[in-house]
This record gives C-alpha cells, structure tokens and sequence, in this order.
C-alpha cells in the first residue's frame, strides 16, 4: 500500500513537471512567433515606380534625385522611368509593369500631357495604389478627388501655384515701380509653358489675378507659348523686343527660362534688373545666383521635393498610417524664406545631408504632421 502510494505522488510529480516543461515551451515559442512576426513587419519590402517627365530638365533632375534618397533612406526599392513628354509613354511602360510578375505596390506619377486617367485607370484595374504630384487635373476634368472615384488613388500633393503667381507677379510689377516712373503704362510680356499643363493655367491665373490691381500702370502686351523650352524663351525675347522696345517686365512660367531671358536681354544690350525686370518659378538652386545678381527678381517653388515627400507618405500608408484619401497642397516658398530646419539643404539641392526616416509616422512615432504640408494632419 505504501509503494502503492509513493507510485502514484511520484507520476502526480512527473506529470506536474511535464505539463510546466509544455507551458514553458508553448511561451517560449509563443515568444518566438511574436518576434519573427514583428521582423517581419519591419523588414516588408516595398516596390514602387516613379514616372518622370524628362531626363534633360534640371527641375525633373531635381525631382528624382530627392526622391531616390528618400526611397533609400526608408528601405524602399525604387524604379525611375523617364516618359520624355511622350504622352503614349506612360499606358505603354506600366503595360509592361502591371503585367510582370513583380508588381509595384505604388507608381508615383504627374498628370503630364492630360494622361493621367488613363494611368488611374490601368493601375485601378491592377489594383496597385497610385499618388499624384505636382500637375493635378482641372475641374473640367471632372476626375474628383483621390478615392472618390479610383479607390486605389491613395492620395495627391500639388502645388499652390495660383497663390505663388499671384505673388510672383506682385513682386515682380512693385520691383519695376520702384525703377520706373510711370508717367504711362509699363509694358509687359509673358512666357507661359505648355498649354495642356495644369500647372501652366494655374500660373497663368495667378498672373491675371494680380495684374487686375494694377491695370492702371501695367499693360501685359502679349502671353508668348514656350512650352517649357528655353530656345522658344530666348526666341520670345528677340521677338519681342522688336515688336515692343519699351518692355518693361518679364514674367515667366519656370526658372530655365527666366535664366534664358536674362542671358538674351544682355546679349540685346539690356541689363536685367535695371532696364528689365525679370520673375522665374520653380527655385532651383542655381536661380539664387541670378537673384543675388539683382538679374531676376524672385522665384517660388521647392516643388522639385513633391515626390520624395510622396515616397515618405505612400511607406507610411503601407505601415498602417494615412489610411484615408487624401488631396494635400505643397506650399511653394520664394529665396527669402528661412527657419525651416531643412530649407538649405533643399533650397541647394543637397539632398545627402537630409534623413527623411526623420519625416516618417513609422520611423518616428511622434511625428504628427508632414512638414510639407501646410496644416496638421491626423
């Protein structure tokens, strides 16, 4: 009977012992699991396209190179594609992409030449998410807004480009009223780019906002189509001058061409900034050489950063963060802007001295608001 009972307490003791091995193995893989699971997380590959518009442009040079660090800096892998302003590029390359066996998780792309719904269309059909930036669409395209009709259009950064003309175009005519005296109306020429940008008309408009108040002292004698090309800019001023002698003001559309302008008016025997004023758009770090110069006025723009502040957006949504569509502007900053803790670096185009881990929701949980955006986020 006593063996009977030292039997039983020792296999009650053994079971007791095996059943806390079992729970101590269960935590312990349990533990395991957890951890592979959050490493795997964390190590998610993302793949995403960005569409360019042309190799050649200091401003789409500009773009790339900003977003290529930011996809760097975040782990992400990134496809640049020039389209070169070809209008049948961009249905043709993601053809070719949406097909493949690796597909993008994102394609970043601008509204180049009215393309863009036909780029939602095919990516909205593959599923694969999309973020517009910079060139939008009009109201006339009756396209909506980021997941109204394309639920895979995740979000849209464009520029405030209506608001900057409009100051671009006030700072240019005030310098011109600081020079001259009007004793008649200053005359004034324009180079806009292409037409079918979106961008082009929201510049435009701006002009034409601006110029209401000074319709007294400033005459606009005519809008010059340039299409962006710095050759149709330097072929413009010629024309122009012997059309108009006495111009007075040049307002034009981007920074390569205002570059161009002030290299025709001196070769004409025009000094710019004494006998011609002169406004860019686009802020390009060598624009602050001519701006030191007193040859142009002013610039707005820093809108070369839309598509890297679009990586770091699109790598948050796919850690769980920006889940709800979105249409968000980019306030576009002039060369006196200062006290943001990253404007020289961008303003110079050094995008090696910037860690854009330190703008990401992910990377820094802290982080509330983008600081590409002009008002807080949720």
């Amino acid at each position: 009977m006593k063996m009977f009972k030292g039997s039983l307490l020792q296999q009650s003791l053994t079971l007791c012992c095996l059943l806390c091995l079992t729970l101590l193995a269960g935590v312990a893989l349990s533990a395991n699991n957890s951890s592979t699971l959050l490493s795997k997380r964390s190590d998610k590959s993302l793949y995403f396209v960005l569409l360019t518009n042309s190799e050649h442009s200091e401003f789409w040079c500009l773009t790339e190179q900003a977003a290529q660090k930011a996809a760097k800096d975040l782990g992400i892998e990134l496809q640049v594609i020039s389209l070169n302003g070809n209008p049948l590029r961009p249905v043709r390359v993601l053809s070719a992409l949406v097909n493949a066996p690796k597909k993008p998780n994102a394609v970043l792309f601008s509204n180049m030449k009215n393309t863009g719904k036909a780029v939602l269309e095919m990516l909205e059909n593959h599923r694969i998410h999309s973020f517009i930036f910079d060139n939008g669409f009009a109201a006339s395209d009756q396209i909506g807004l980021p997941g109204s009709e394309y639920l895979f259009w995740q979000a849209e950064l464009l520029s405030d480009n209506e608001a900057s003309s409009r100051k671009l175009t006030q700072d240019l005519i005030e310098a011109a009223l600081s020079r001259f005296e009007v004793s008649e109306t200053l005359p004034m020429i324009a180079l806009e780019g292409n037409p079918s940008s979106e961008v082009n008309a929201e510049r435009l408009l701006g002009m034409y906002d601006a110029l209401k108040k000074y319709k007294s002292v400033v005459e606009i004698k005519q809008v010059f189509r340039t299409r962006w090309s710095t050759k149709h800019a330097r072929n413009a001023v010629l024309a122009a001058f012997q059309r108009y002698p006495n111009v007075k003001l040049i307002w034009t559309a981007s920074d390569a061409m205002a570059m161009s302008v002030t290299k025709t008016l001196l070769e004409i025997g025009k000094k710019p900034g004494e006998d011609v004023f002169v406004t860019g758009f686009d802020r390009l770090p060598q624009i602050q050489d001519y701006i030191d110069q007193g040859y142009i006025v002013n610039s707005y723009g820093g809108h070369y950063m839309s598509a890297a502040w679009g990586i770091v957006y699109m790598y948050d949504f796919f850690n769980g963060f920006n889940l709800a569509h979105r249409s968000m502007q980019l306030p576009m900053l002039d060369h006196k802007v200062a006290g943001i803790p990253f404007e020289a670096e961008i303003r110079q185009g050094n995008f090696d001295q910037l860690d854009f881990t330190q703008f990401s929701k992910t990377r820094m949980p802290s982080t509330y608001s983008y600081p590409f955006l002009a008002q807080p986020q949720p």
